[in-house]
């Protein structure tokens, strides 16, 4: 598996990144199949073996479970710990009331961190995923975030699914007074879902942010896994924009002789973003996507009938 190296701060994380998500028991809602330990560590384990070198990990199921699952699967298969490069969550729910002392935003980071470390059984966090946390101070935040930084306990700070304006408000913050400032950005995005190239991505570019996707099978329904096209917020607003672009998808990848999961994960890499794959996505299609190109007139093809949708908030759908 190819690495690639984001942004001017040059991350180093492989192309496909395994975004690991554990629960104790089946997630309806969220489609999320229930995998046992065994199962998962041995998932892990084979994705290890094929380059995947790099795990966005989410701690708010399962009381953390997925970062004691990880800190499992660095002793049981003796995997180096600069061999592997950790994608976690901060974990302080986005809609905490803040509006305390200034010490209690700064010490729950503080908590948060430290109890982060001790589930994965590791010393320090190669890039720590931000959500906006609502109503916080900006400057409180951020000198946390460069503190934690600055000891080493954290390598890359990312803004996971900001708005371009939440996302500007905390990076010039940390600009201004020469803190650690985001490495990363990551958010969804797919062939059914591109709001990002409106503002988030461009300003990421200009400032030399990464940029990473997840969901770039738009919950399945790019590889017609789920048949109801209607069902999620993010996708409800051009149903018809949408099944669309799902059957040129679906002709594009019997043209090339490629899966449709092949073909979406390709469509975003050609971007030169790097995709966070869900762990039950994971198959030789992931691999594949990274073997070949999607060339100019697929893109065009897969493109044109997008038309841009009224731009929705993404933190109340929560990916972790």
């Amino acid at each position: 598996m190819p690495s690639q190296q984001l942004g001017k701060r040059q991350v180093d994380v492989s192309k496909v990144i395994l975004y690991w998500k554990i629960h104790e028991n089946s997630c309806p809602k969220r489609r999320t199949p229930f995998m046992n330990d065994d199962s998962a560590l041995c998932l892990f384990k084979d994705a290890y073996n094929r380059g995947i070198d790099t795990w966005d990990i989410t701690n708010c199921c399962s009381n953390g479970k997925s970062e004691t699952l990880m800190g499992r699967a660095l002793t049981e298969h003796q995997i180096p710990r600069t061999r592997a490069v950790i994608m976690t969550k901060l974990g302080i729910p986005s809609s905490i009331d803040v509006r305390c002392p200034v010490g209690t935003l700064r010490q729950l980071v503080l908590d948060a961190v430290e109890a982060s470390l001790r589930r994965l059984k590791t010393q320090y966090i190669d890039v720590l995923k931000v959500h906006y946390i609502q109503r916080a101070d900006p400057r409180v935040l951020m000198r946390v975030l460069n503190e934690l930084v600055q000891v080493g306990k954290v390598n890359y700070l990312c803004a996971s699914n900001m708005c371009c304006w939440q996302l500007a408000k905390l990076h010039y913050e940390a600009k201004m007074k020469d803190w650690a400032t985001f490495a990363l950005s990551r958010g969804p995005y797919n062939l059914l879902y591109r709001e990002g190239e409106r503002e988030i991505y461009p300003f990421c570019k200009a400032e030399g942010i990464g940029l990473v996707a997840w969901d770039p099978l738009a919950e399945g329904l790019l590889i017609e896994q789920h048949s109801r096209i209607n069902e999620s917020p993010r996708y409800r607003w051009g149903v018809a924009q949408n099944e669309r672009i799902v059957a040129r998808l679906r002709e594009i990848a019997r043209v090339r002789q490629w899966s449709m999961h092949t073909c979406a994960i390709a469509w975003v890499l050609r971007k030169k973003i790097c995709v966070s794959v869900g762990m039950h996505d994971i198959n030789n299609s992931a691999w594949e996507a990274v073997r070949v190109c999607m060339d100019l007139p697929g893109v065009t093809v897969l493109e044109e009938e997008y038309r841009y949708i009224p731009v929705h908030a993404v933190q109340p759908i929560e990916d972790e």
